[in-house]
C-alpha cells in the first residue's frame, strides 16, 4: 500500500520543491505480505464485531477492513471522539458504511462495558485499545497498568461472562523479555489470554497478535522523520546502531484478522516481518529522498536512548519458540513457562487494584515485573 507523504519542501529562499512520494513499503527492504482470504470472510460474515481503540492507526484500520468482509455491526469503540468521526468520515463513501457504529467509552468503565455487552452481544472482539507510547509511559505506570493489564483483564472476563465467540488481543513484540511498563503490560494482558484459554466449560477462543513498530502510525518514527524534514531538520535518531521490526498498517491487520479466523485458544501469534531495520538507515532514506529533489542536505542528530527503549528489540523471549503455522508468514509463539490459573490471574488483578488506590507508582511498577518475569515467585494467599 502507498502511503501519502506527498509534500512541498521549502527551500532556504522560501521556494517550494516539486512534490514526492515516499512509499512505506520502500523503506521495510521486504515484500509486504498480503492475507486476505476466503477463510477470514467466512469467519466474519454476517457477525457482529467489536473494535477496541477504534480511533487508532490499527483499530480505524481495522475497521475499515471488516467492512469488506461483510459483517452485520462493527462497533467502534473508543475515547477519542475526533478520532471516530474522523473514522466514520474516511468510510462516508463505502457500501456498507451504515454497518459501522461508533460507540464514545472507556474499556476501564466497568458498568459502561457490561452495558454494551449486553446490549450490543459482540460475536467477535478486537482488542486493541491501549496507551504505546514507551517513554511516557515510563513516567505514568499507573495508566498503563489500569488500561493496558486490568482493562483487558476485564474485557476477557465480561467476553466469557457473555459468550464471546472469538477474543483477539493486540500485543507487541516489547512482551518479549519486557523491560518498560508498556511491555510489562502487555506481556501481562498475554498471560491473562493465556490463562482464561485454559479455563473449562467456557465458549470462548482467546488469542493475541504481536506486532512489531507499525510503520507510519501515529507517533511512529515516519511521521516524525517527515516532520523534522520539512522543518529542515536536524533529524533525531536515538542510537547510531538502534533497530525496529516494522509492519504497515494494513499488514497489521490483515494478519490480526487472520489470526482470528485461524485461532486456536490460548496461541500467541506472529508475522514473519523480515530482518529488523536500522533506524538510521531508515532517517538517510527518508532524507535521500528529500535531498534528490532540493539538493539540500538535513543533519542528523544523536538523542541516547530514552527512558524503556532498547537498542535491540526481539520477537520472542528466552523461553519462546516459533513454530510454523498454515499460513506461511504466519508463526505461532510457543512458550515453556507454566501458565497461571484464573485464581492466579485474579489475586494479581486484586493486588495491583489495591497498590493502584496507594498511588505508590514505584510499587505498582516493581509488583508488574515481578508478575510477568518471576511469576513462580509471586505468592497468593
Amino acid at each position: 500500500m502507498m502511503m501519502d507523504f506527498s509534500r512541498s519542501f521549502p527551500h532556504k529562499d522560501g521556494r517550494n520543491s516539486d512534490k514526492i512520494n515516499v512509499d512505506v513499503t520502500d523503506l521495510l527492504n521486504r515484500d509486504v505480505v498480503p492475507l486476505q482470504s476466503a477463510t477470514s470472510h467466512a469467519f466474519l460474515h454476517r457477525q457482529i464485531i467489536l473494535v477496541t481503540g477504534a480511533a487508532g492507526s490499527i483499530g480505524s484500520e481495522l475497521c475499515r477492513q471488516l467492512l469488506e468482509y461483510e459483517p452485520a455491526l462493527v462497533i467502534a469503540l473508543d475515547t477519542n471522539e475526533t478520532g471516530l468521526f474522523d473514522l466514520a468520515e474516511s468510510v462516508r463513501s463505502h457500501p456498507r458504511s451504515h454497518h459501522l457504529q461508533l460507540q464514545i467509552g472507556d474499556i476501564t468503565d466497568a458498568f459502561r462495558m457490561e452495558s454494551l455487552f449486553a446490549r450490543k452481544r459482540p460475536c467477535i472482539i478486537f482488542h486493541a485499545a491501549a496507551y504505546k507510547h514507551v517513554p511516557l509511559l515510563e513516567m505514568y505506570p499507573d495508566q498503563a497498568i489500569r488500561t493496558n493489564a486490568l482493562g483487558t483483564y476485564h474485557l476477557c472476563r465480561l467476553a466469557q461472562k457473555y459468550e464471546v465467540e472469538r477474543f483477539v488481543f493486540i500485543s507487541t513484540d516489547k512482551a518479549a523479555n519486557p523491560i518498560s511498563i508498556m511491555g510489562a503490560t502487555k506481556k501481562f494482558g498475554e498471560m491473562v489470554i493465556q490463562s482464561l484459554a485454559r479455563q473449562e466449560y467456557h465458549e470462548t477462543c482467546f488469542c493475541a497478535v504481536r506486532f512489531g513498530n507499525v510503520i507510519g502510525s501515529r507517533g511512529s518514527v515516519v511521521p516524525i522523520f517527515k516532520q523534522q524534514i520539512e522543518n529542515g531538520g536536524p533529524v533525531t535518531v536515538t542510537d547510531p546502531q538502534a533497530t525496529r521490526y516494522f509492519m504497515t498498517i494494513p499488514e497489521a491487520c490483515d494478519l490480526t484478522i487472520l489470526s482470528a479466523a485461524l485461532a486456536e485458544a490460548g496461541k500467541i501469534y506472529l508475522l514473519d516481518m523480515g530482518k529488523p531495520v536500522r533506524i538510521i538507515d531508515l532517517a538517510r532514506k527518508m532524507i535521500h529522498l528529500y535531498s534528490a529533489e532540493t539538493e539540500r542536505l538535513i543533519d542528523i542528530v544523536y538523542t541516547g536512548l530514552r527512558p524503556g527503549e532498547r537498542l535491540h528489540e526481539t520477537l520472542t523471549a528466552t523461553h519462546e519458540q516459533l513454530k510454523p503455522t498454515s499460513q506461511g508468514k504466519i508463526f505461532c509463539v510457543t512458550c515453556s513457562d507454566v501458565v497461571p490459573d484464573s485464581r492466579t490471574i485474579a489475586q494479581w488483578v486484586k493486588r495491583l487494584d489495591s497498590y493502584l488506590l496507594t498511588e505508590d507508582n514505584e510499587k505498582l511498577r516493581q509488583h508488574v515485573f515481578d508478575i510477568v518475569l518471576q511469576p513462580d515467585l509471586i505468592t497468593v494467599p
